[in-house]
Parts: structure tokens; C-alpha cells; sequence
């Protein structure tokens, strides 16, 4: 027991991460940035993430109107991500709106261009 918790100390103890320069720097003015959804914040991408598996667990339940409510928010929330445009465009297909699910399509391909699942869902 003693051993295990004196190996877990050691190894514990040899992580470290450095997480920003220790030099003095001088704070940034953002009085000029115009849009605060210039930076990430934190937990967007997880909350897409949830999204998108939201999305998912509601095709697999037959909920197509729910995923393309669920696929919609993700994609509008990470706009520069084909995969979620994809899972828009096969949510929106199956729920009967196929102008969304064209144009979700061609925007995923518009950012991946030589994607299987853009081109075979735009199909």
C-alpha cells in the first residue's frame, strides 16, 4: 500500500506543465476589438461537442426534428467545422428539409472540399 502511494507521489510530482511565460508583459488594451466572439471562451468547444452527441443520440432514437435543432446550434456555434455542417446536412436529410440539408452539405464542402461524407451526402 505504502509503495503504491509513494509511486503515485513520484509520478505526480514529475508532471509539470508550464502555462505562460514568467516574464513581465505588459496587459493587452481590448478597447479596439470590436466582436467578443473574436476569442474562444472556454467550454465552447465542449459544449458543441455536447451538441453534436446530442445530435446523434437523437438520430439513433428516430428524433430527426430534435438532432437537426441539436445539429443546427453546433454548427452555427463552430462555423468553421465540416463535420458538424455534415451532421447538419444527414440530420436535416432525414428529417424531410432538404434545402438545409443541400445547403449544409455544400458548406461543409465549401471548408472540406475532398470530405467522403460531404460528397456522398450531398449525393
Amino acid at each position: 500500500m505504502y509503495t503504491q502511494i509513494g509511486v503515485l507521489a513520484c509520478v505526480v510530482q514529475a508532471q509539470t506543465y508550464k502555462v505562460g511565460d514568467s516574464s513581465p508583459q505588459k496587459p493587452q488594451d481590448d478597447s479596439n476589438q470590436t466582436s467578443p466572439s473574436n476569442k474562444l471562451g472556454w467550454g465552447s468547444n465542449i459544449q458543441n461537442a455536447r451538441l453534436a452527441r446530442a445530435a446523434e443520440q437523437a438520430l439513433k432514437n428516430g428524433n430527426y426534428a430534435a438532432a437537426v435543432g441539436y445539429a443546427q446550434r453546433a454548427a452555427e456555434a463552430a462555423p468553421n467545422d465540416p463535420q458538424l455542417w455534415f451532421l447538419l446536412g444527414y440530420a436535416a436529410r432525414l428529417d424531410k428539409k432538404f434545402q438545409l440539408a443541400t445547403d449544409s452539405y455544400e458548406k461543409g464542402l465549401r471548408l472540406h472540399p475532398s470530405s467522403l461524407d460531404g460528397i456522398s451526402g450531398l449525393a
